[in-house]
């Protein structure tokens, strides 16, 4: 056994290994957390939460790393060394197999344990993609690619909070960190991804964030009509103004 433990893994006893540790994890810490939560609705957001809360605090620091040590233009930021996307660590290693262990884990206890929230597009086909992408970067040893990006999951977890905890609900905060985030900082990343040199692995997985660039504005789009270009409704009774 312990000969065994000691030989070098392959990437993919690697992923195998740590998202099913890593799916036990999730799954215990939703066991504990669903005593006090009861509600189908609350629930589902159970594990988002700790995923989008790890995914912010490790993002955040990614991102202070690549602002200081990989941006030519301290003053702008606007352009990134492309080494930034193909310089692994221990810590993009574990971003990846954290959030795949997330979405396993959620499919799981989805089905189980809150099936008429778990739908089939945000859940089956979503987490399913996800996976595939982030299993695909691991094996390829970009999961750098990946963890730029993931500070994204701050207005998640905004989101769940207020969705388990309504009194901590905050249409406004979700607003502004999903403009900060998902559009701004995204953009930024899929600008610098785009503009890689030719030939760079980042150049072939450029797709993705301008795909994801693409939805990020519609769902903010949607969300600017709702809440800042709503209209007040006359009440009921009320005359309309003589033009």
């Amino acid at each position: 056994v312990e000969s065994w433990l000691a030989r070098p893994k392959s990437l993919l006893e690697e992923v195998c290994t740590g998202v099913a540790l890593g799916t036990a994890v999730y799954t215990v810490y939703y066991g504990i957390a669903a005593r006090k939560i009861l509600e189908p609705k609350r629930r589902a957001w159970i594990m988002t939460c700790l995923a989008a809360l790890v995914s912010t605090v490790v993002g955040a620091i990614v991102a202070k790393d690549i602002l200081e040590n990989y941006s030519s233009e301290p003053w702008t930021y606007l352009t990134w060394n492309p080494d930034v996307w193909v310089t692994e660590s221990q810590l993009t290693k574990f971003c990846c197999i954290n959030f795949i262990s997330f979405l396993v884990a959620d499919v799981v206890c989805g089905v189980i344990q809150y099936p008429n929230q778990f739908h089939f597009l945000t859940g089956w086909v979503h987490h399913a993609a996800y996976c595939a992408f982030l299993v695909r970067l691991y094996l390829q040893n970009l999961t750098s690619v990946f963890t730029p990006f993931i500070v994204e999951e701050l207005p998640t977890l905004i989101l769940g909070l207020g969705t388990i905890y309504p009194e901590m609900r905050t249409d406004s905060g979700f607003g502004l960190t999903f403009l900060v985030t998902r559009v701004l900082w995204h953009a930024l990343g899929t600008y610098n991804a785009c503009t890689g040199p030719p030939g760079h692995p980042i150049r072939k997985q450029a797709w993705f964030g301008v795909l994801s660039l693409a939805l990020h504005l519609h769902w903010f789009y949607t969300w600017c009509s709702k809440y800042l270009f709503k209209t007040k409704k006359p009440k009921q009774g009320d005359k309309p103004k003589a033009s």
